[in-house]
């Protein structure tokens, strides 16, 4: 019985183990962005982070003129492209055919799991 009772134990382990998501938490960036003064125009910022693997989109809603350190986790590792646009609509309402009253200008950096990085995106009319 004890023999039996391990052996099941062992493979709920490894059934656990072997169910893990594609990329492991630790394996995943981070990177945060100064917003000092969110245009008052503006209502809704996405930033789009493209690796070579995989990409992420994050969406902020803004306060006219408001300031704010934006933290985004779980991003791609290794090379990766910044962007940005800001919308005057609420971000849900916020679609990929959206205009954008501003947008960033790409920023391209390395990110590395567990050290996360500052980004500066200049955004223009």
């Amino acid at each position: 019985m004890k023999f039996a009772r391990s052996r099941l134990s062992g493979a709920l382990l490894a059934l656990f183990c072997a169910c893990g998501g594609n990329e492991p938490e630790a394996d995943l960036g981070e990177a945060s962005v100064a917003l000092t003064s969110a245009p008052l125009d503006a209502a809704c910022l996405r930033i789009d982070v493209a690796g070579t693997k995989r990409s992420a989109e994050r969406l902020f809603d803004l306060g006219p003129g408001s300031s704010t350190i934006l933290t985004l986790a779980g991003l791609p590792t290794g090379e990766v492209v910044f962007s940005a646009d800001a919308f005057a609509l609420s971000c849900g309402a916020v679609t990929r055919a959206s205009p954008h009253t501003w947008y960033g200008v790409p920023v391209t950096t390395a990110l590395v799991a567990g050290q996360p990085v500052s980004i500066t995106i200049a955004m223009h009319r």
